[in-house]
């Protein structure tokens, strides 16, 4: 489909003979009431004087905030591997505390860094039968520190931790064998009460804003080496370094606290009226800012060139339209795809519709000045007139493009319908717009003016229409024959 042709704009002022408006009236650029340069309000602060939060706001953080801090707490269990060729023969319940700082990176601070100390016990225990059960604890503590990324800022979010710090074993004593722990393949159970270092890796998803989580880890503890206790005597050191998984559900307090409190202070703060409304001294930031005048519709005269040349540019706008129907026509009737000629046909259909609202515009300018021309008078008046005759002429030129188009357009539809069924067929029904201003072919002249054929006589006039030219006879003379165009014979009176 052939695009369509640019358009002129409709409206738009003339460059040159249009008046200026008057420009925005200038405002100094101090109030009215403004005070000198060097005076300073009674409560004025020093100019070095900063607010107290500023640092904060600078920064975006803040201890003050509750946001600024993390407490997690994680309930849940783990296993150790003691070194019995058993796998993590040994497990129980896991608790696990955090507390630090809390910092929001970003512009919408969805990565976020938390540095703490931490506290782990986990309960480690194996039942060998017999009613004799393998026993042992271990105390973790250190630090850690927390990454973790905001998918969604408030409902989703993923992290990982890593941990460094010491653990302390412990397992009941007894000479006896029966109690203590089992590790290193030993037979008998052994007392533990000994040190090692500890290593913490784990990934955690968290919602609710980081309220509550569900992760995993693993407990790396390394340089152990107990000394075993038994009746016959104490063994040397021996290499023992448990590690093994674990899992738990981690809530964080001042999450929940936050996540409650902070949507009440929000819709506090909303609700609070803003300075100005309070009726408050401190001045405002912003000068008055100059008065824009209304844009003035033109009247009298001015109107009447403006609509002439508005006119002028809504035919222009329906010839184009008009020409690019032509153009769809021409290109329909050497295109063989069908569906690239219904296209076409369509196309031409619109052009018409375009180039008919253009003539339509321009009718209803034509009426606005004819309500206007007798409100003027004057040379105002006579130039209103010759624009007014400009613009219908403008609205007729646009009217006869329009029946241009409406030619292109219904043969268009016509050969793009013939040979299809009816449900194919495209519907153009609307009407031609009448012809305007119409000349009989090869006279120039309107018609009603013009001489009947193989006669050499006036056609006859309008009785309503006074003729400008005299006869060749007085009529205040009598005459004996009608007149026949001929010069009438002078009569001789002879001497008086």
């Amino acid at each position: 489909m052939t695009p369509p042709v640019k358009k002129p704009a409709v409206n738009q002022p003339a460059p040159a003979d249009e008046k200026k408006q008057p420009e925005p009236p200038k405002v100094d650029a101090k109030p009215a009431d403004a005070k000198p340069a060097d005076a300073k309000p009674a409560d004025a602060k020093p100019a070095d004087a900063k607010p107290a939060d500023a640092g904060a706001a600078s920064t975006g953080f803040t201890l003050a905030s509750p946001e600024a801090w993390a407490l997690p707490l994680t309930i849940g269990g783990g296993w150790r591997n003691f070194g019995n060729d058993q796998g993590m023969d040994h497990g129980g319940v896991n608790f696990r505390v955090g507390a630090g700082l809390r910092f929001g990176i970003g512009s919408e601070k969805r990565f976020v860094l938390s540095p703490r100390l931490f506290y782990e016990f986990q309960a480690l225990s194996k039942d060998l039968g017999e009613g004799v059960t393998s026993s042992a604890t271990a105390h973790a503590f250190g630090a850690e520190l927390e990454a973790s990324y905001k998918i969604h800022p408030q409902w989703f979010s993923v992290g990982a931790l890593f941990g460094i710090g010491l653990v302390h074993y412990s397992a009941p004593f007894g000479k006896d064998g029966l109690s203590g722990a089992e590790f290193n393949k030993n037979a008998l159970l052994f007392p533990l009460n000994d040190n090692g270092a500890r290593v913490d890796l784990g990934l955690k998803a968290c919602t609710w804003g980081d309220a509550v989580c569900v992760g995993a880890g693993y407990a790396i503890d390394t340089g152990v080496n107990p000394q075993p206790k038994v009746i016959d005597g104490t063994y040397p050191p021996v290499g023992f370094s448990p590690g093994g998984f674990k899992f738990g559900l981690t809530v964080d307090p001042i999450r929940i606290v936050e996540n409650i409190v902070s949507p009440k202070k929000k819709e506090e703060k909303k609700d609070e009226p803003k300075p100005e409304d309070k009726g408050t001294d401190k001045p405002k930031d912003k000068q008055p800012q100059p008065a824009v005048p209304a844009v003035v519709a033109p009247t009298g005269l001015a109107l009447f060139e403006k609509r002439a040349k508005d006119t002028e540019a809504l035919a222009a706008a329906a010839k184009d339209s008009a020409t690019v129907g032509d153009k769809d026509l021409k290109d329909l009737r050497t295109e063989k795809d069908a569906s690239k000629q219904k296209a076409l046909a369509v196309d031409a259909k619109g052009m018409f519709r375009q180039a008919l609202a253009k003539r339509d515009e321009a009718d209803a300018y034509v009426a606005e000045l004819q309500g206007q021309v007798e409100k003027l008078s004057g040379d105002d008046k006579t130039k209103a007139t010759e624009l007014l005759k400009k613009a219908q002429a403008n609205a007729d030129e646009a009217n006869n493009q329009a029946r241009k188009a409406w030619d292109s357009a219904d043969a268009a539809v016509k050969a793009y319908n013939k040979g299809k069924s009816k449900d194919d067929a495209i519907d153009f029904s609307d009407t031609k717009p009448d012809a305007r201003g119409a000349k009989p072919a090869g006279t120039g002249k309107p018609a009603g003016t013009g001489k009947p054929a193989g006669t050499g006589k006036p056609a006859d006039k309008p009785a309503d229409k006074p003729t400008d030219k005299p006869t060749d006879k007085p009529t205040d003379k009598p005459t004996d024959k009608p007149t026949d165009n001929k010069k009438p014979k002078e009569i001789d009176f002879g001497d008086q």
